[in-house]
Formats: C-alpha cells, structure tokens, sequence
C-alpha cells in the first residue's frame, strides 16, 4: 500500500489545505519515530516514507507501518489536513468533522472523491489543534481528541476500507474505529473515549493547544513540560481579560510558522533534542523563577538559590561551552546565525525564527525574550560571578521584560474600573517590582491616549494609576 499527503484542495473541495499539520499528526502516530519522513513531492501529492528498521513499537505505529508500505493493500490513502473553512463538493462544511472516502464515492449525484485513492480528510483547526470534546469512558467527564487521534481514527476506517473489513453497519464501524481510537489515546497518554456515545460533547473551542512545539519536542501534548507551560497560560495570564486577549494575539502569530519549526524537529531528531535542552528548558526554567518571585513572594536569596537550582536540574545547560552558548544567544537575537552554522537544519531554523518569530512582538515577548533572559543569567554564572549577584541583574531583566507586555486593543474596550482590575491582577502575577508597574502603566496611559478620542487623558492617566505602588 501507499500513503500521500494532499497539499491542494481541488478537486475534491474548496479552502485552505494543511500539509505540515497532517505531517505532524502522521508523526504523533509513529511516536516520533525519526524513520518517518516525506518523499520528493509529486504533483499536488506529498509521499509518505516509513522506512524500516522502525525504531518504535505499539499498534500505532504498526498500523501506519502497514497502511505506508504493505504492497498488498489498495488502493493507496491520501490525507487532507483542512482549514475549518474546507467546503467539500456539495458545499458543506469540514469544521469540526473528519471524513472517509471511498474512490469516487458519490451521493445525490455528487462525486466527493472523484479520484483512484482512499481520501482521508480532517479539520486540523478544531480548537486550535486539541479537537473536539468526547464523552469519557466510565465518566461524566469529557475528554479532548487531538489531531493524531482524529486522524487514526480515519485512518482506521481507511484500514478497513482496503482490507475489506468494514463492519456491516455505520454504527458498527464507528465502534470500531473508536476503539482503535482509544490505541492512539494511549499512546498519548490521553483518558478514552466512550465507544457506546459517538458524539461530541462539547463543540466550543477554547484557546489553542498550549505550545506544539513543545508536544513534538518532547513526544507528548501531556509531557511534564507541556503540562508547565499550560500551567502557566491557564493559571496566570489567561485568567484576566487582557490576558487572554493577548494570548490569542500570541496564538495567532505562533501557529503561522510553528508547524514548520515541528516538521523539522520531525526530520531532524538533533534538531528536536537540541529545541528541547537549549529552548524548552531555559524557557521553564525562568518561567518558574517568574512564578516564585511574583505569586510565591520569595526574598532575592531565595531567588538567587532557586537560580542555582534550576540549573542543577539542566545538565544539558550547565555542560554548555562558551561559543555554544554564545551562538544560542545570536540565534534568539536573530543575529546572523546563518553566517555562523554549516547546519542545514540550524540554519533552516534560524531564517525561520528571523521571519516569521521574532518580528511578532507577542512571539518575542512571550516564548524568545524569556530564553534570552535566562541565558544570559547561565552565561554570567559560567563567568564565574556569584548567584546573587547574576540574580539581581536577572530581575532587573525580569522588571524590563514585564513592563513591555504587549498591549492588545481590549485595554480601550474597557472601563476605568475594569482597567484597574486587570491591573491589580497583572501586578500580583507579573509585575512585581515597581519599575515594571510604572514602566508598564507609562506605556498603557500612552497607547490610550493615542487610541482614544474622547476621554481626556487626565481620566486616561487615572484608570492607570489606581494600583500604582
């Protein structure tokens, strides 16, 4: 058998058509196993590669082993990863839905594959890649169906579909393909799904999945990393109005070049371990150090400890020679990197930060500038300067870096009540030193004054100031 990856919507529908997302999703379903890959495209087709010796085990990846390279199974499979706007040939919508189809299966007169392979399309935007809620096997509970989970569970109707196994009822095939469904949850770690309740429970979205770089980094959307970063967004900055406007503004300039980042780590497993180590953890690492300066009140020695120990547990940053470390910091810089590297996949990475990251102020802010920050602080202990001291330069960094928060146009929406809410939230999660609470309120009177036309800017001022300290 064979196994292509779509990259243009005609003719089987209209709307924006995903490539890397359903890359992605075939990568989850291999549990990362770096013998996944891409051939030399063919027209609008993508060639699946799977190539042995295979280097993980389970039914999941097993099942993609057979449905790329078991030449006795046919017809082949083609997989569209769609935008939730894809109209399919009788104009109806793909939000939400994924879908298996037949060669030239045709209802009402309408051909809706009008080709020679098994079509396999699913909405890769369903709440920004976490999918749709499903009840919860032996709960009241729901439980959230990723991507990969989405797409094995097409996947396994396409299975059946070649090997003549479809069950003779619909409702009966769902019940299968449900229950292969439950394979990839475990894979994932991810609670199953009730195979006697085929709907979806809840049909709302939320906030994307917290950081898909993060899932593919570390093999897991539940990692203990993963798990952290979410921590973070959903118990901080999400909680206020303002922030979770910003988040999706972050969201938005994130996913428009983060599966490419994935779709590299996928080819490159250097590339993955190395986003891992010198990415992820300095990013961890200083986001708990804004966490226990901020809600948990820690005095500068206790902070200049918790330094220490952070990086204890990074054998990976602590074992950083000199240039390497400086080369890191030219890289989340956007300085030249390039020049630098004879690394196709580094270099591949550093344009793309260069491009697509690092112009975006939220991106720089929220996921870059923290890196930054916190490298530095390796870099100062390296020198040989002392923990205290590379900790006051950090928080002076940490008071500059909160104080330029991005500021999202929710500010002007709201009353001078609401304004100091949110600001007296923001100073108990955020902005802990008095600089960075004047710095940030100085900027958010001017972006106001700037915006509005009506309120006087002693008003404007007023609703900024009424937490000062």
């Amino acid at each position: 058998m064979s196994m292509f990856i779509k990259n243009d919507a005609t003719p089987q529908g209209t709307g924006m058509v995903k490539p890397d997302e359903a890359f992605l999703s075939l990568v989850s379903i291999s549990n990362n196993d770096p013998q996944i890959g891409e051939g030399p495209p063919s027209g609008d087709l993508l060639p699946v590669l799977y190539q042995h010796p295979l280097t993980s085990t389970g039914p999941c990846p097993t099942r993609l082993d057979t449905l790329v390279n078991d030449a006795t199974l046919m017809p082949p499979i083609v997989v569209m990863a769609v935008a939730g706007s894809f109209m399919l040939n009788d104009g109806s919508s793909m939000s939400g839905n994924g879908v298996t189809l037949r060669p030239n299966e045709t209802h009402g007169g309408i051909n809706f594959n009008p080709s020679t392979s098994i079509l396999v399309i699913y909405d890769a935007e369903q709440c920004g890649g976490t999918g749709i809620c499903v009840k919860q096997e032996g709960s009241s509970d729901t439980v959230g169906s990723p991507n990969s989970v989405i797409l094995f569970h097409e996947l396994s109707h396409a299975f059946h579909i070649a090997t003549g196994t479809t069950a003779a009822t619909s409702a009966a095939e769902e019940v299968a393909a449900e229950t292969d469904e439950n394979l990839m949850r475990d894979q994932l770690g991810i609670a199953h799904r009730d195979v006697n309740d085929h709907t979806a429970t809840c049909g709302t979205c939320g906030a994307p999945v917290c950081c898909v770089v993060a899932t593919v980094a570390t093999g897991s959307p539940y990692s203990a990393r993963v798990n952290e970063l979410r921590q973070v967004r959903d118990r901080f900055l999400r909680r206020a109005e303002t922030g979770f406007s910003f988040f999706e503004r972050l969201f938005e300039d994130y996913y428009a070049f983060s599966p490419q980042v994935c779709v590299m780590m996928a080819r490159c497993e250097a590339l993955r371990s190395d986003i891992e180590r010198y990415y992820l953890a300095p990013l961890i690492h200083f986001l708990r150090l804004v966490q226990l300066r901020t809600v948990g009140h820690a005095s500068p020695a206790r902070l200049a400890a918790a330094l220490d120990e952070e990086l204890a547990s990074s054998p990976g940053l602590r074992s950083l020679d000199a240039a390497t470390l400086e080369l890191l910091l030219d890289l989340y810089a956007g300085r030249s990197l390039p020049l630098k590297s004879t690394d196709a996949a580094h270099v591949e990475l550093a344009r793309l930060l260069e491009e697509r990251a690092l112009p975006s102020p939220y991106v720089d802010w929220a996921l870059v500038h923290p890196v930054r920050i916190f490298l530095q602080a390796v870099q100062a202990r390296r020198a040989g300067l002392s923990a205290p001291r590379v900790w006051r330069t950090m928080a002076a960094a940490m008071d500059q870096w909160a104080a330029h928060l991005p500021i999202t146009d929710v500010w002007q929406r709201l009353s001078s009540f609401e304004r100091r809410r949110e600001l007296a939230f923001l100073d108990h999660c955020l902005l802990r030193g008095r600089k960075a609470r004047r710095g940030f309120r100085r900027r958010l009177a001017a972006t106001l004054r700037g915006r509005s036309s009506s309120p006087p800017a002693a008003r404007t001022n007023e609703a900024v100031k009424g937490q000062a300290s």
